[in-house]
């Protein structure tokens, strides 16, 4: 289920409760303010650098790359008879897939080019005749 916009305006403070929670803030750190903002500036700037070394091991890590292949593979696999499912997304899917090149038909001008070649016969200007 979608929280509907009315849900989430009004789970949202507004500018009164902004002014409430910032006298708040001061009637109970004061002076210290400044310094418990540093402290949670340092948290916020570890926890993200935390993250980042997480999910750079995560990417060098080779099972986990295979993992995320074979997940891959694993929805393409589902997907698939989704797509057939659903004409509207199999038609749109292939309108933006890029076609594939087809061998035999790159061969054909080949094969033709030495077919007319072999069957020339020259034209009745260029005959000879045995005189």
């Amino acid at each position: 289920m979608v929280p509907s916009a009315i849900t989430l305006a009004l789970g949202l403070p507004g500018t009164t409760e902004w002014v409430i929670i910032l006298v708040l803030g001061l009637l109970l750190f004061g002076r210290r303010l400044p310094d418990v903002g540093r402290s949670l500036g340092k948290t916020i700037r570890e926890l993200r650098g935390g993250m980042d070394k997480f999910r750079q091991e995560l990417n060098s890590d080779k099972d986990f790359r295979e993992a995320q292949e074979a997940l891959r593979d694993v929805k393409k696999a589902v997907d698939a008879p989704r797509k057939f499912a659903d004409p509207k997304r199999l038609i749109t899917d292939l309108a933006k897939s890029e076609p594939v090149p087809d061998p035999v038909a790159e061969e054909i001008p080949d094969k033709v080019i030495k077919a007319v070649e072999i069957d020339k016969t020259p034209e009745p200007e260029d005959r000879v005749e045995p005189g």
